[in-house]
């Protein structure tokens, strides 16, 4: 059944779709390549302050290193390598379109407490302050049970 003069697009309609599904497209891609890239430099991080490689370069410090040559704080450094030692590549993968904040606080979890929390709660979608709460809630449920144990 052909579409009535009505239901046709417009010149304007067409090239904005198209434009759509481009643009779409490419943000799709550039937010895998995103938390790839992320994944990396946690690795390169990690082995750059593992084998002191940065003294290669002149640097005295893993410190001096990161804020000099990178522009970044040695904890936000950390914080990446945190992530990855206590998350793995898998995890980091998965889970990095969520930012590094948020990995950063899941992190600090505990296995279980980490499954626990993923199992009730839609990371991605929460904010980092209602991600907090939660993580409070979590061990304070936790702390109630083990003081009930100890009683």
């Amino acid at each position: 059944m052909a579409a009535t003069p009505a239901e046709q697009s417009t010149p304007l309609e067409l090239w904005k779709e198209k434009n759509y599904l481009e643009l779409h497209s490419e943000i799709l891609v550039y937010g895998r390549l995103t938390c790839e890239n992320l994944l990396q430099m946690a690795k390169g991080l990690k082995r750059m302050n593992d084998e002191k490689l940065f003294k290669a370069g002149g640097y005295s410090t893993f410190e001096e290193y990161t804020e000099t040559a990178l522009g970044i704080k040695k904890s936000q450094a950390y914080t990446y390598i945190k992530a990855l030692d206590t998350l793995g590549d898998e995890f980091f993968q998965l889970t990095g379109k969520i930012g590094i904040t948020k990995i950063s606080l899941l992190a600090d979890l505990t296995e279980t407490e980490r499954e626990e929390l993923t199992q009730t709660t839609d990371v991605e979608s929460t904010t980092v302050k209602e991600l907090k709460a939660k993580i409070e809630e979590l061990r304070g449920e936790v702390a109630e049970k083990e003081n009930k144990i100890t009683e």
